[in-house]
């Protein structure tokens, strides 16, 4: 139950390549990061094994990697914008993360996908935009991905699909 709200004040780290994670939340349950400015990251947030966990009002800037949701339930990601992600996705809700709220989320100049859902069930992808991306919009992939819903979602100048549903 810890709150850390930045005030719109910016974290900057050491470059991309560097394997940091601007905020990691670990085994954690009830955390809440808001208004925040992450700049110069691997990952803007790597989220691993916590659940119930709230992060609204966050601009990642310049980062391999903005939100990295793994084995992770239950969380809610509001308002939140990821620009110049040099890597494979912008929101990654990856290998076990059910039941996720994403709502009014933003991707823009991601090197891979905006948004993917990868071998995770159940989660509530709503209202978000994915553009200017040079991969998919947004993705479903992998064995294990079912219940995911997609609704409102926009995807704008995309290289490749607005949206790639790849679940067997």
């Amino acid at each position: 139950n810890i709150t850390l709200d930045c005030a719109g004040h910016t974290i900057t780290g050491p470059g991309r390549t560097s394997g940091v994670s601007g905020v990691l939340v670990f085994q954690r349950t009830g955390i809440t990061v808001e208004n925040c400015v992450l700049q110069d990251f691997n990952s803007g947030f790597q989220i691993d094994q916590s659940d119930g966990n709230k992060f609204t009002n966050n601009s990642i800037l310049r980062v391999r990697q903005g939100f990295t949701l793994q084995d992770s339930d239950s969380n809610t990601l509001i308002n939140n914008s990821v620009t110049d992600a040099d890597d494979w996705f912008g929101y990654g809700i990856l290998d076990g993360s059910d039941t996720n709220e994403l709502r009014e989320n933003e991707a823009t100049g991601v090197k891979g996908v905006g948004f993917i859902v990868w071998a995770s069930s159940n989660n509530v992808l709503t209202d978000n935009v994915a553009s200017d991306n040079f991969g998919n919009g947004f993705g479903a992939n992998e064995i294990g991905t079912v219940g995911n819903t997609f609704t409102g979602n926009t995807a704008n100048n995309n290289t490749l699909w607005g949206i790639e549903d790849q679940t067997p």
